[in-house]
This record gives structure tokens, sequence and C-alpha cells, in this order.
């Protein structure tokens, strides 16, 4: 198991971990609860080819049978969701007070919804400056190349 410890240590300085783990507060937000909201079911194709549907709570616990597989097509067709009022005011004051958290973020949707709320909020300087797990090299190009368009626009 990988501890947010660890992977703040190979981030940051010693001093600034220590300057970190003296904070008492974490915020983590569950990306696919909190910032998307979706009803399309992920399918579930049994080895006859026969198809079931399954919504994203029921997905979470879900256990493949042998032959079965996911056809998640459908499933990646999210709608973000809008931030609420009290996260954007945070995030703002956060930002005017040059705190910079930690994002945790899953999947290449969850990149490009998170920048299009930092553009429409006027947050694109400030996300720069923050730091992001991201659980994929790939994301990488992904969350780099949507920053630098975003500045670039706002340019």
């Amino acid at each position: 198991m990988i501890k947010l410890l660890d992977i703040l240590y190979e981030i940051y300085s010693i001093d600034k971990v220590t300057e970190l783990k003296r904070k008492k507060t974490l915020h983590v937000y569950d990306f696919d609860d909190t910032l998307v909201k979706t009803d399309i079911p992920v399918i579930v194709i049994d080895k006859e080819g026969n198809k079931k549907e399954i919504n994203s709570h029921e997905f979470a616990t879900h256990q493949l049978q042998p032959g079965e597989k996911y056809d998640f097509y459908v499933a990646y067709c999210r709608n973000p969701a809008t931030w609420s009022p009290k996260n954007i005011d945070m995030f703002k004051t956060w930002a005017q007070s040059a705190k910079y958290p930690v994002w945790l973020l899953t999947s290449a949707h969850a990149i490009k919804s998170s920048l299009a709320q930092f553009r429409e909020h006027d947050l694109v300087q400030w996300a720069k400056k923050c730091c992001f797990i991201l659980t994929h090299p790939r994301q990488e190009t992904v969350l780099i190349q949507g920053l630098n368009e975003l500045i670039t626009v706002l340019s």
C-alpha cells in the first residue's frame, strides 16, 4: 500500500513535508460522487454475450464471474457536476491565502472536468501551483496540456 506521506516525501523536500504534517486539516473529494454525477450504467457482458446493467454503486463492489467482462464505454459518458458555492468560496479563499492543496485525480475525465471548473471560477493560475497526484502516467500529459491550454487562452 502506498502512503500519502511517502508520496509527499518524493515530491517535496523534508522541510516542506514537515510543514505539511503540522497542518491539522485534510480535504478529500471523491471525484466520482462529489464532482461528477452519472446515472449511466456499466454493462456486464457474460461469456454468452448477454448484457446486464449495473449502476456505479453496484460497480464499486461488483466481482466479475468467470467469463464476464465490463463494457465501460457508456460509463465514461459523464456530465461534470458544478462545484458547490461553498467549495468555490473555499477554493477562492485558499487561492487568496496562497494555500495549495494536493489533488488526487483518477482519470482523464476527472482532470478535464477539474480544469473546466478552474477556468470557470478564475482559478487556473492557482491550480497551476497546486500539487496533483495522478493514478496513471498518461494522465500527466492530459493535465499539463490542459493547464497550458488554459493559461494560453487566458493570456
